[in-house]
């Protein structure tokens, strides 16, 4: 997928790895059912469009890199506008799958030790309270015994560092899933696999 997106922004990409590469990063997945079905872009069997994105350095809004080209750029890769994203960021680790379920996001500064003007940046996208119900039944009919709805939470900076970017207006609705970190891949590989009617 990476080299894909590299391909893709030949002038602007090149800082794709370099830069926004990380110890931890993002998956987001964008829904948008208005993508003309002869466009190139990767896409899965369903139509759901499925990307895994570095949000590199909480810095990267307020610095010049060439990350912060790509992120803004990023409209010309995917220019339908989603419907929702639904964001999972390793900066949420709970026992169980949770979700949260707001009407606006709050931004978390989980950081410390950054300038002040970084704890002064905000991105209260709108909460997509369908797409976590949503998220909710496909979890539990996949096999998820316990799913827990978060209705006070908002995004870390894992899912709003590069939102903040991508798409500055928010006013996409976001929804974010946590990971489980006492748990293998195999388990969040069935995560994946019960999230894939999302459309």
């Amino acid at each position: 997928m990476a080299e894909a997106l590299k391909k893709l922004f030949k002038s602007k990409s090149q800082g794709y790895s370099d830069h926004s590469a990380g110890d931890d990063s993002s998956l987001l997945l964008d829904r948008s059912r208005s993508a003309r079905s002869s466009d190139r872009r990767p896409r899965s069997r369903d139509g759901l469009d499925t990307f895994f994105i570095s949000h590199g350095s909480p810095m990267t809004p307020l610095i010049e890199v060439e990350a912060k080209d790509f992120w803004r750029g990023w409209r010309k890769f995917m220019p339908c506008k989603p419907k929702a994203i639904l964001a999972i960021s390793a900066h949420w680790c709970t026992r169980y799958p949770s979700v949260n379920s707001v009407v606006k996001n709050d931004t978390i500064h989980d950081f410390y030790n950054f300038p002040c003007q970084l704890y002064q940046l905000e991105y209260n996208a709108p909460g997509a309270p369908d797409v976590a119900a949503r998220i909710t039944d496909l979890l539990t009919d996949a096999g998820f015994s316990t799913i827990r709805v978060d209705s006070r939470r908002g995004l870390d900076h894992g899912a709003w560092v590069p939102l903040y970017l991508m798409y500055p207006d928010a006013d996409i609705p976001v929804c974010q899933l946590s990971v489980q970190l006492e748990e293998d891949g195999n388990h969040h590989y069935k995560m994946g696999q019960a999230l894939a009617p999302l459309t």
